[in-house]
């Protein structure tokens, strides 16, 4: 039975809203009432088919693509069990996860005499891939600023301060960085001082 059939696969990307798989039937004569169970880490799937002798039967399957952000690019096995008549038998084939890069940035400010300057990176491919955030701050205003996470490298040029901010993400990773410049405490100052 197992001889009787060829199963092979198209390639996927993170896009791909469906899985293109096909069944070859290689005997010579038509095969009625096939319950195929198809399973992998993209999708899970039982279908019944019909296939004629020496047809290649097109299956085409819907992708999670949630779970497809979080998985890197690769070969992925897809595992068939067909049922014929209380018979059978399991095929494998390799799908191929294509290579796609994505980074995805958001970025808001807010506020005046307490600002909020919050920069976002997320990895919308499925390869990992190192980001990076700077910000920039005068000597003033780097005395009141605060981070919702420690920097990577910080570096001071022409009376400027540079908070880098590096990660590598995986796919469906985010970075986030929440810079927060609290005036107030500087008004504080200035009043205690007059």
């Amino acid at each position: 039975l197992k001889d009787a059939f060829n199963f092979y696969a198209d390639p996927i990307n993170p896009d791909s809203e469906n899985a293109e798989l096909y069944l070859e039937n290689k005997a010579g004569l038509s095969i009625n009432g096939i319950n195929i169970k198809l399973t992998s880490l993209f999708f899970e799937e039982e279908q019944k088919i019909n296939i004629d002798s020496r047809e290649s039967k097109k299956i085409i399957i819907p992708i999670d693509k949630e779970k497809a952000r979080t998985i890197l690019a690769g070969p992925y096995i897809v595992n068939a069990k067909l049922t014929i008549q209380n018979k059978e038998t399991e095929l494998s084939a390799v799908m191929q996860f294509s290579e796609q890069q994505g980074i995805d940035t958001q970025e808001t400010k807010e506020g005046w005499l307490l600002t909020r300057h919050e920069i976002t990176k997320t990895n919308l491919g499925n390869i990992k891939t190192p980001v990076e955030i700077v910000l920039v701050k005068n000597p003033l205003a780097a005395a009141f600023t605060g981070f919702n996470i420690p920097s990577t490298n910080k570096d001071t040029a022409n009376f400027k301060t540079f908070y880098i901010f590096e990660e590598t993400l995986d796919p469906g990773e985010t970075l986030k960085v929440v810079a927060k410049t609290n005036w107030w405490l500087l008004i504080l100052i200035v009043i205690a001082i007059i």
